[in-house]
């Protein structure tokens, strides 16, 4: 039986979701394009109570690790699937270019917690040619973690990313142009779907010819108008330091979370050119948060920590990791937040 806490998330709305689940009662669905594969465990349902609760017997054995950051690299994620079967197996090896990794606690919707693609290679030989490359996928028959008969196959993935920074911007602007229409050319060459753009104040500039990756395009325009980008869950976001009109997407506090565990620092170096000399710089003195698994959270958004002395205030998440099993043992997000 689900026995609910009193605990409530705060989302954007305003509005209280659903409580916490002791038992972690979730449920994971698991889509592989390419291959035409979907997994996912199913629900059953108490009349008498009108309650609902996961049949773990359906479905597949899933573990999942995913990480999502802010900072524009592409993010590693593994997912883990138990005894599955050779055909399965030899399909997503030969056909899979797209996984999807949805979660949901007891009958509410799902959220889509990831959206990853196997490891790439390149290989150089007339021309450059994007290849897949079968280690993303991993078999150890010896895995005896659950039982000696069990077989782990781990499959690893990266998020949109890097599936997009091979892609190049061919384009003359011929007296001035706006870095509105540069920005607005350079983000169509990634063929992806656009989020949420910041209002940005754009600059009318000398036009030039661009024959370079967009990546690198982007980074210049994003220096030059004081934003930042991201790629997460096959989506383009363009955010900016100015803490938005909702000044937070969900509570955190003692009730739903556990105590904040101070990070370590993390610096970078920078390199005057001129004078040669370098300067060390620290970019993170965050605190991370564990809480139950919230497969909707991404970073680049805001939290209200209330934790008195030690973490108050609106603080912001620069990375999320989300880890679990859809049979029901861990289910938690590690929210890094500064």
């Amino acid at each position: 039986m689900v026995v609910e806490a009193e605990e409530t998330l705060v989302l954007k709305t305003g509005v209280a979701v659903s409580s916490v689940n002791p038992d972690l009662n979730f449920r994971l669905r698991l889509d592989i394009g390419g291959a035409n594969i979907r997994i996912a465990d199913n629900l059953k349902e108490d009349k008498e109570t009108v309650r609902f609760w996961v049949d773990r017997e359906s479905g597949l054995d899933m573990d999942f690790d995913i990480v999502k950051t802010d900072d524009g690299a592409p993010n590693e994620s593994t997912i883990t699937i138990w005894n599955l079967s050779e055909n399965t197996y030899t399909n997503i090896m030969n056909n899979a270019d797209a996984f999807e990794l949805y979660a949901a606690w007891s009958n509410d919707e799902y959220a889509l917690m990831f959206r990853g693609y196997p490891l790439k290679a390149l290989k150089k030989a007339k021309g450059t040619i994007l290849t897949s490359n079968q280690g993303f996928l991993k078999q150890d028959a010896n895995a005896g973690r659950r039982g000696q008969n069990d077989l782990e196959t781990v499959i690893t993935l990266i998020d949109g990313l890097a599936e997009y920074k091979d892609a190049r911007m061919d384009k003359t602007y011929y007296g001035t142009v706006s870095t509105e229409t540069i920005l607005k050319d350079c983000v169509e060459t990634f063929g992806i779907p656009v989020g949420t753009i910041a209002e940005i104040n754009h600059k009318d500039i000398m036009g030039r010819q661009y024959r370079e990756k967009s990546v690198n395009v982007l980074n210049g325009l994003a220096r030059l108008l004081g934003f930042k980008w991201k790629i997460i869950n096959g989506m383009f976001y363009i955010f900016t330091q100015e803490e938005p009109e909702e000044v937070y997407g969900i509570t955190l506090n003692s009730d739903n979370s556990s105590t904040p565990e101070r990070q370590n620092d993390k610096f970078t170096t920078k390199k005057n050119k001129e004078t040669k000399q370098s300067t060390i710089e620290k970019t993170y003195n965050g605190y991370m948060i564990k809480t139950r698994l919230l497969p909707f959270l991404n970073p680049g958004t805001w939290a209200f920590c209330d934790y008195g002395t030690r973490l108050q205030g609106t603080k912001y998440i620069y990375k999320v990791r989300h880890r679990g099993n859809n049979y029901g043992t861990v289910a938690e997000t590690e929210i890094y937040c500064v």
